[in-house]
Formats: structure tokens, C-alpha cells, sequence
């Protein structure tokens, strides 16, 4: 989007919760200057197809219906969609979809204006990719950031795991790379893993254990007391 001024359409059953986003909007995000609102996804998809909106702000719970389920037929209408939920549950789906962002309720103003951001450069090309050393300095591999999957840590020695199933194992524990690799891009998730965050795709319970599942099939452990710190950063990325 090259254009200063956007459009929205707020998609919730509650009134006061559209109430509620429409007066942030004004408040945090001036360049969003007009603001429609919808109490139903047929509502929501009729409103759509007659203004073509730049972002929609979709509740996940709708009565009778779910957000999820509607976003599909949504953006043809409208291509910026961002997800609006009272229940982390549903980030897992709510990746899947490929939506701009997801914002918890009770929405944060600062993350509110990350995911208008977020909406207005998406049509931008983005900058050189960033290239990371893996490894010790001297030795090492360098590679873009987006290339390294996780890192899994076995004493005082890592295996760096990438794209198209290379792999590169060096000396050194996990706390040393998790220092030393950028923490907007990386992070712990589990003792002995250190996950690359693009490459997530999700979060699900298997046999009573938390997993990251990544976009190439790959799950990973993910430990409960990490779990709340992950999930936020997740939301802060996407």
C-alpha cells in the first residue's frame, strides 16, 4: 500500500468490543481514517465487496461462526487481515492462515500500531536478506538468516539445522549461540532448542507435550514455562 490514508471494517458480534477498536483506531492510528463496522461475517462479506477495505479487524468468535472460517472469502475483498481473539488457543489457525497479524484482547495500543504498520508496508519489497555467521568466527558459515531452521544444543556442542536439509555441527552450548544470534529473530524455546521464528508455523499439544511445528513438517518440544514468552514474541512477529 503507497497510499497514507486506509481503510478498515471491524468484524465482532460484541458492540462494545467494535466500539472499542474503532476508538483506538482513531486514538493510535490517524492514518486510518475511515472505519466501518460489521456484527456478522455475512455482514462483514457484503460491506467488503462494495468498498474494498485495506484491513480487517476479525474477530475469531463470532456467534455461530467462526472468524477462520470466513477469512478465505474475506480476502478477496480485503488483503491485509488481522485477527482479533481473547483465546491464544487459536493462534495455531491463526498462522496457518497467513493473516497479516493476530492481537490478543485486550489489545495493546503499541501492538495495535505493529499490526497497521505491518499492513501498510506489505506490498513493499523488503531489504537485502540478513546474513548470519553460524559457528565459531573463524571457521564458521554464513548464511541468511532466513536459511537457518533451529539450532539444537547437546552439551557443549550444537547442530545448526537448515534449509534443503543441510546440517553444520560446531562446539559451543546452546546459551552461547542464543547470545550471539539476534533475539528478534531467534529464540529458546525448549533447553536444548533454539528455534528461527519465520520458520514457525505453529504451536500444538501432542500426547500431552507443547510443540513448535515449523513450516517444513518438523515439530520441536516447547517448554511450558517458555511458552507464555514465545507466544508473545510470536504475536509481536507476525
Amino acid at each position: 500500500m503507497k497510499r497514507e490514508e486506509l481503510s478498515a471494517l471491524v468484524i465482532d458480534d460484541e458492540v462494545d468490543a467494535r466500539v472499542g477498536m474503532r476508538k483506538m483506531l482513531e486514538r493510535c492510528c490517524p492514518e486510518v481514517t475511515l472505519v466501518e463496522e460489521a456484527a456478522s461475517g455475512g455482514q462483514a462479506l457484503d460491506m467488503a465487496s462494495k468498498h474494498r477495505f485495506d484491513l480487517a479487524f476479525l474477530d475469531i468468535q463470532l456467534k455461530n461462526e467462526s472468524g477462520l472460517d470466513l477469512v478465505d472469502r474475506l480476502r478477496t475483498f480485503c488483503p491485509n487481515i488481522i485477527f482479533v481473539t481473547a483465546h491464544e488457543e487459536y493462534a495455531v489457525r491463526a498462522f496457518q492462515t497467513e493473516a497479516i497479524h493476530f492481537l490478543l484482547k485486550p489489545v495493546e495500543p503499541r501492538l495495535l500500531i505493529q499490526a497497521v504498520n505491518r499492513a501498510k508496508t506489505a506490498s513493499v519489497p523488503s531489504s537485502p536478506e540478513e546474513q548470519i555467521t553460524i559457528g565459531p568466527r573463524s571457521g564458521g558459515v554464513v548464511v541468511s538468516a532466513s536459511e537457518l531452521l533451529y539450532v539444537k544444543g547437546d552439551g557443549n556442542y550444537c547442530t545448526f539445522h537448515c534449509t534443503e536439509g543441510r546440517e553444520f555441527f560446531f562446539s559451543g552450548n546452546l546459551g552461547h549461540y542464543t547470545s550471539v544470534l539476534p533475539g528478534s529473530r531467534f529464540y529458546r524455546i525448549h533447553q536444548s532448542f533454539l528455534v528461527q521464528l519465520m520458520a514457525v508455523d505453529g504451536v500444538r499439544a501432542h500426547k500431552g507435550q507443547l510443540q513448535v511445528v515449523l513450516a517444513n513438517g518438523e515439530c520441536l518440544p516447547l517448554a511450558r514455562r517458555r511458552k507464555e514468552g514465545f507466544m508473545k514474541l510470536m504475536q509481536e512477529q507476525r
